[in-house]
């Protein structure tokens, strides 16, 4: 790191040395004529100045017109007026922004903590194993068909999967029917 520093510090420092006197002789075809230039730059600095004082003079020729002092009041307070109900538009504007944005904030910590709130309750029941669980009333009675239902033989994939399917429930759920209908059927 240090000798990338004292690289580039002599990098900078080179050029300064490197410079050329300015005394050393130039090819003819470079020469310039300083004096000739001076006399330009002169020329077209007076030219100016004679412009502005003409420009001025006339200037000083045209009276002014002068208005009335009622309507310049008049337009006064019209601007005034209008640049109020702008500012009065603006402020509105803002504050119905500014009131949405904390209204949908609002909102959005309203179900952060519902959901938070859901969470820790369905922690609680895992803890003391309750787990709560929501029956869906037509899949009740296809369950309870199942269980029911007096087949003791042994069902095929194909067939768990199609019966699966046509009840639209898991294909677990009919394995599991028919395993308590066997465990039934032995134990009666």
């Amino acid at each position: 790191m240090k000798r990338l520093l004292i690289a580039l510090l002599l990098f900078s420092i080179m050029p300064v040395f490197a410079q050329v006197d300015s005394t050393v002789a130039i090819n003819d075809s470079s020469k310039v004529d300083v004096s000739q230039l001076v006399r330009q730059q002169i020329e077209l600095a007076q030219a100016k100045q004679e412009m502005q004082t003409i420009q001025e003079t006339a200037r000083q020729d045209v009276p002014e017109r002068r208005q009335p002092q009622v309507i310049k009041r008049i337009k006064l307070a019209s601007n005034n007026s209008s640049g109020l109900l702008e500012k009065f538009i603006f402020l509105s504007a803002a504050a119905i922004v500014i009131f949405g944005f904390v209204l949908i904030k609002r909102k959005m910590s309203e179900v952060k903590n519902k959901n938070e709130k859901n969470l820790k309750r369905n922690i609680q029941f895992l803890r003391e194993e309750r787990v709560m669980r929501k029956d869906n009333p037509n899949l009740k009675k296809i369950r309870f068909g199942l269980v029911n239902n007096t087949g003791t033989e042994e069902l095929s994939e194909e067939a768990i999967t199609y019966t699966a399917k046509k009840l639209r429930i898991s294909r677990e759920e009919i394995i599991l029917a028919n395993r308590i209908n066997s465990y039934k059927m032995m134990n009666a």
